[in-house]
């Protein structure tokens, strides 16, 4: 495409619009060889220019990986055979979740054969999968008179993972390798379940340890020996559902800098938590898996180790979005009673504070708490609290309707927790904020006392 310039206006103002007119009021070859000229000189400057063009590449990456609401920035790299040295500008259009800085940048190429590099500041508002395939190249002709434009076949597929900086300020503690703070092997109690090997019979062990096939095999007392399982799986259940499009309040300061961004929802809050979860499960040397669902089952990663595994965790969770339905509880708890034979800690991260929600969990909750051990996780909504626990809270007479409220959901869900501990299902309900922690703690003390 080539599109004119204002210094191709002001010359045919000034030189192309005279001489028309001495041609219409006296007709002769001075002024039509004078628009002829003109003419062919501006044709002429604009074919020589984009030929010129044509030898102009941009070599971009295949694959970009950013983080959610993390500066970054995407290396490109032009190239091109000019004539003379040119200032080229490149054009991007890109969609708003990636948060991109500049939609235009300017590069000087040399006479000849050459590169430069080309740095594309983003800040990602939003996790997906993008794609960049619209890249547009702009120069001026060898007289300055056109803006030759060319369109550059490449494209760059982005992904945008979640950003666990954020997260991570709430317990740096815990994920400190040096001293004597974070995340270490807990000692265990009790003897452990796993089965190690056979030893004779010592004063002192107890008669449930014998193993009397081997004792009546040999003719003499044998004791089998326990360790204490080191592989455990641990799976997260995400609950993608319409509760958890509910907005909270920012992990940072620093996350809410630009206006133009949205606030965090529970979901974000529910990946973020997942995978530092995931981290401290590998610390500890557990196998982690993770799934999600909302009226039916969205992905699933079974639980193992790795560097490949961390991606493909990253992965099933890139595009993750609320989806305006009830979750189906039936659905994630029957997945998982079928495809999951070993015994593992599944942490349901949801809200329940819905009387039928409330219902559902309760009757399909029975598929799964008697081969798994389950811990329901489920950040407290605003207000959510008992009644007079903040005094200073009520100002104004508005506000003793709203403690009322809070307090009767506190107390259903209290009511909820104590009907789950019956049925032997564990139950979290804290900050959104504290969520982390929280449920980190809660798992330290799960592998400590071998309830797994």
């Amino acid at each position: 495409m080539t599109t004119p310039r204002t210094s191709l206006l002001v010359c045919t103002a000034l030189l192309a619009a005279p001489a028309l007119g001495w041609l219409i009021k006296t007709p002769g070859p001075v002024p039509a060889v004078l628009l002829l000229a003109w003419a062919s000189g501006a044709a002429l400057d604009a074919w020589r220019s984009r030929r010129d063009m044509t030898d102009l590449k941009l070599i971009v990456p295949d694959l970009a990986r950013f983080a959610r609401r993390k500066n970054s920035r995407l290396d490109v790299r032009l190239c091109g055979d000019l004539p003379r040295p040119r200032v080229v500008r490149i054009g991007l259009a890109a969609p708003p979740a990636l948060g991109l800085r500049a939609n235009i940048r300017s590069a000087r190429l040399a006479a000849g054969a050459g590169e430069i590099r080309i740095a594309w500041p983003f800040r990602p508002r939003e996790r997906g999968r993008f794609r960049l395939d619209r890249w547009r190249a702009e120069t001026a002709s060898r007289w300055g008179l056109w803006s030759v434009r060319l369109d550059l076949p490449c494209a760059v597929e982005v992904r945008v993972y979640p950003g666990l900086h954020s997260e991570r300020r709430r317990a740096p503690a815990l994920f400190m390798r040096r001293g004597f703070f974070g995340i270490r092997q807990q000692r265990r109690h009790g003897k452990g379940r796993e089965f190690e090997q056979l030893r004779d019979y010592q004063p002192g062990d107890s008669l449930d340890d014998i193993h009397w096939k081997a004792t009546a095999k040999r003719r003499r007392p044998v004791t089998k020996m326990f360790q204490v399982e080191r592989t455990q799986e641990v799976y997260v259940a995400l609950d993608a559902s319409r509760l958890s499009g509910r907005p909270v309040a920012s992990a940072s300061p620093d996350d809410a800098d630009l206006a133009d961004e949205s606030p965090d929802t529970l979901l974000e809050r529910y990946v973020n938590t997942a995978l530092l979860l995931g981290r401290a499960a590998r610390m500890q040397g557990d196998l982690f898996g993770i799934l999600a669902f909302s009226n039916r089952l969205l992905s699933f990663v079974r639980a193992r180790r790795g560097l490949r595994h961390a991606s493909a965790c990253l992965d099933a969770v890139c595009q993750l979005r609320t989806h305006a339905v009830a979750p189906d509880f039936g659905e994630v708890c029957s997945f998982i009673r079928h495809n999951l034979r070993r015994r593992a800690l599944i942490v349901l991260l949801t809200q329940a504070d819905d009387p039928a929600l409330e219902e559902s969990l309760l009757r399909h909750v029975d598929l799964v708490r008697r081969r798994h051990l389950v811990l329901v996780c489920m950040p407290a909504p605003r207000n959510v609290q008992p009644l007079f626990s903040e005094p200073d809270s009520v100002r104004h007479p508005d506000d003793i309707y709203d403690a009322l409220g809070g307090h009767l959901r506190w107390r259903r869900l209290r009511n909820l927790a104590d009907a789950l501990r019956k049925k032997g299902v564990d139950f979290l309900l804290t900050a959104d904020d504290n969520l982390l922690p929280d449920m980190i703690v809660r798992y330290l003390n799960i592998k400590q006392r071998q309830a797994l």
